[in-house]
């Protein structure tokens, strides 16, 4: 062991003075006070307690020990500096604190307890980084935003302004930012719809769709503000049933698919997207239903607040609550609609053949050999049809057979084949040399001004046996009631006689 040195005079003011700084009743303390001059490899006794900065950050330093322990959070970097610009030896094997000799190799050594001292800085801010990562891990949703340990909706800015609007205000009216957002009438009413939930202790009420709130009726009430009523804490627990009811009720696939649209996410949700019904989950329908919830609840408050896009830290919740959704959405059923799409566009759709007119001709080439062959068919089914529709009388019966016994050689069968039809129409080329369609058009009117005439008169006839009949009515009527009168007299004048007293 070394002997005692001692430093120079300068050395001991600035050794005294560290030493009633930090020195205790006994020990290094009495020796400061006494005006001694300190040994260096003296041990400390008790320990050396370090006093540091107007922030009372301290550190205790026990004798053969070597582990400094941290009282404060945090050392300010105001101490650092004081402690470097009154550099301090600390010996393993005391663990005191002493004045510097101010050699090279001590100021290493301060140097380097400094760089131990600011250790705890570092822990501070793996601590901080850790904090930083577990609230980013907070932000995506693996269940569903609704939970006893995490609600989605809690410190975000745009649920808590929607939750404070629709608040009464010390008079127990809307608030003015109320007003200004939804108008002085539609502010009264959504306050008390929201002040009526909170009450009834329901997540939701199938009566609230129109405007049945616990027995007051205040009026059909949007979906989209009906949304912003609800209590979402309530969500947590609730029934799958119940939430299905809710999103049935107002419509949520229409509001979550408006959202999709207004953030512009339909090419990564495509299959929510595409729903046009209430949801159907293939499993886990509680925690789908309350993503779906949220997203139309953050879509509604960004809405009705005039925020066009909500932040990045809801936009992740959102899409996350998305992915939920997409991952238990069956598939639209697209291949069966394609496959009746094909299956209709292979059948062969024949176009409609219009009625033949005088106009055509036989020196007009046809478009194709079809239509050619759909004319006189047409034109011969035509009449056939005008006939069945006439009644028959003798005359017109008669008159129709003859007509029909002339025209054989003119109409054609459909059922006939392709050498029958082309072969008739040139035999009455031949025999009469006008063209068949032009025939048939004339003889189709000539028929229909016979058959009008003859209605004529049948109509004529069954007006005047409509008036014979009428008549014959008419005077059967007043012979019923002579007869009648005629009984009913011949009835009294009995009774009268039979009352009267007999002789």
């Amino acid at each position: 062991m070394f002997p005692p040195t001692y430093d120079d005079d300068d050395d001991d003011d600035e050794a005294f003075s560290v030493a009633s700084d930090i020195g205790s009743e006994g020990g290094i303390g009495r020796a400061a006070k006494a005006g001694h001059k300190q040994p260096v490899e003296q041990p400390s006794p008790a320990p050396a307690v370090v006093q540091g900065g107007d922030d009372d950050f301290f550190q205790v330093s026990h004798v053969a020990s070597i582990e400094v322990k941290k009282v404060a959070s945090k050392p300010p970097t105001s101490v650092l500096h004081r402690n470097h610009s009154q550099p301090r030896k600390t010996d393993s094997s005391s663990g005191g604190s002493f004045p510097s000799t101010g050699s090279h190799e001590e100021e290493e050594e301060d140097e380097k307890m400094s760089s131990e001292q600011e250790t705890p800085d570092s822990e501070i801010d793996d601590d901080s980084i850790d904090n930083s990562l577990a609230e980013d891990r907070n932000i995506i949703i693996d269940k569903s935003p609704y939970e006893a340990d995490f609600d989605a909706e809690k410190g975000e800015k745009v649920f808590d302004e929607m939750k404070e609007v629709l608040l009464e205000d010390e008079r127990g009216g809307p608030k003015p930012k109320a007003v200004e957002l939804f108008g002085i009438t539609n502010a009264s009413c959504l306050i008390r719809v929201h002040s009526l939930i909170e009450k009834s202790g329901m997540v939701w009420g199938e009566e609230w769709v129109n405007g049945n709130f616990r027995g007051n009726m205040l009026g059909k009430i949007p979906a989209d503000l009906l949304l912003l009523c609800l209590v979402p804490n309530r969500f947590v627990k609730a029934d799958p049933i119940l939430l299905s009811k809710l999103c049935r009720g107002t419509d949520l696939h229409n509001i979550v698919n408006m959202a999709i649209d207004e953030w512009d996410l339909e090419r990564d949700y495509k299959v929510v997207h595409a729903t046009t019904k209430n949801y159907s989950f293939t499993s886990k329908g509680r925690d789908c239903f309350k993503c779906a919830i949220f997203v139309a609840r953050l879509y509604c408050c960004c809405k009705h607040s005039g925020v066009s896009t909500p932040s990045d830290r809801l936009m992740t919740k959102a899409k996350g609550c998305l992915s939920i959704m997409q991952n238990h959405l069956p598939k639209p059923k697209s291949s069966a609609k394609n496959k009746k799409a094909t299956t209709k566009a292979s059948e062969p759709i024949s176009p409609p053949v219009s009625v033949p007119a005088a106009k055509d001709s036989a020196s007009e080439k046809p478009q194709s050999g079809n239509k050619k062959r759909c004319r006189p068919q047409r034109s011969c089914k035509s009449p056939e049809q005008t006939l069945s529709t006439v009644p028959l009388t003798a005359k017109s019966s008669k008159k129709r057979r003859d007509d029909n016994d002339l025209d054989d050689d003119v109409k054609v069968v459909p059922v006939q084949s392709t050498a029958s039809r082309s072969r008739r129409p040139i035999k009455t080329r031949s025999s009469s040399g006008a063209d068949p369609s032009t025939r048939t058009m004339q003889q189709l009117i000539s028929r229909f001004e016979e058959q009008y005439e003859e209605m004529g008169q049948r109509y004529h006839e069954m007006g005047n046996i409509l008036e014979q009949m009428k008549e014959a009515a008419a005077s059967s009527r007043e012979r019923t009631e002579e007869e009648i009168r005629a009984d009913l007299l011949e009835e009294v004048q009995r009774n009268i006689l039979k009352s009267l007293p007999k002789k």
